[in-house]
C-alpha cells in the first residue's frame, strides 16, 4: 500500500504492490491458505485494505504493525526491483521521464513540449505578467 515508486526501491521479498481500488486484480496471485499480510507506511492505511482483501481470499488477512519501517528496524531482508510494478501499473504517481523503464526519450520530449507550451498558455491568459520586467 506504499507508493509504487517507493515499492520499487524497497519491499518485502515476495510482496505484491497494489492499490485498494484494484485489489481484485491481485486475488488470483493470493489464492491458497497462506496468510496475506498488508504493509503500508501507516498502519491505519493498511487496515483500510483488510476488509477488501478478506472478501477476496480464503486466508486470513493481517497487518504488519509498523510497516516497512518495522521490518527494516528488525534487520530483515528487503528487495528492490525497478520493474515491479511496471510503468503502466504505476497508476498512483506521475512517473517522471527518468523514473520510467521504457519510452524515456519520448516521455522527456512530451514533458519539454508541455513545459514550452505552458509559457505560451500563461502569456495567452493575459492576467499574469509572465516574463515581463
Amino acid at each position: 500500500m506504499s507508493r509504487s515508486v517507493d515499492f520499487r526501491e524497497a519491499h518485502l521479498p515476495g510482496a505484491l504492490w497494489g492499490v485498494r481500488t484494484r485489489l481484485a486484480g491481485l486475488a488470483p496471485r493470493l489464492a491458497g491458505d497462506r496468510a496475506v499480510v498488508v504493509v503500508a507506511p501507516e498502519d491505519a492505511m493498511a487496515r483500510l485494505a483488510v476488509p477488501g482483501l478478506q472478501a477476496l481470499v480464503p486466508a486470513p488477512v493481517k497487518v504488519l504493525e509498523g510497516g516497512l519501517a518495522a521490518w527494516k528496524a528488525a534487520g530483515l531482508p528487503l528487495r528492490a526491483d525497478r520493474h515491479t510494478p511496471t510503468d503502466a501499473n504505476c497508476i498512483d504517481v506521475y512517473l517522471r521521464p527518468y523514473d520510467r523503464n521504457d519510452g524515456v526519450e519520448a516521455a522527456m520530449r512530451e514533458y519539454l513540449s508541455w513545459e514550452i507550451d505552458l509559457v505560451h498558455e500563461v502569456a495567452r491568459d493575459g492576467d499574469a505578467r509572465f516574463g515581463l520586467a
